[in-house]
């Protein structure tokens, strides 16, 4: 498969970028984004208010995740593949309470029983157990 401009762009932007992020001791240049180089993928993030960002990228999109906040990628057709460069930064990590946020919000049920590998059922009788974010 013979990658686009775009594609090369990013190869050499991440070549350059890499070695002058480890120089410089900012490891969080390139913190948390998702390029996406065959087919389809649904990103989301959710903002410190526990409100649900989500966003439908396609072959050559990229996307950038604010730092520091829960965020996930899901390839809808199970029957095909999808392939994303990814990359993620823990030179400033925090903690978030990755239950209570995944939770409480309205990421599709459907997405958080495949990602979880369980069934809709399951993810509704866990949702049960926290209460709203108001």
């Amino acid at each position: 498969m013979a990658m686009t401009v775009k594609q090369q762009f990013f190869l050499a932007i991440l070549v350059i970028a890499i070695p002058l992020s480890a120089i410089s001791g900012d490891l969080d240049i390139l913190s948390d984004f998702v390029s996406v180089t065959y087919d389809i993928l649904e990103v989301g993030f959710v903002d410190t208010t526990n409100k649900l960002f989500t966003r439908r990228l396609q072959a050559d999109d990229m996307f950038v995740f604010p730092k520091g906040l829960v965020h996930y990628q899901f390839k809808s057709a199970w029957n095909d593949f999808a392939i994303a460069v990814s990359t993620f930064g823990s030179a400033t990590a925090g903690t978030i309470s990755d239950p209570s946020t995944i939770f409480t919000i309205n990421i599709d049920d459907y997405i958080l029983a495949k990602s979880f590998k369980t069934n809709v059922q399951t993810i509704q009788k866990i949702k049960e157990g926290f209460p709203p974010k108001a």
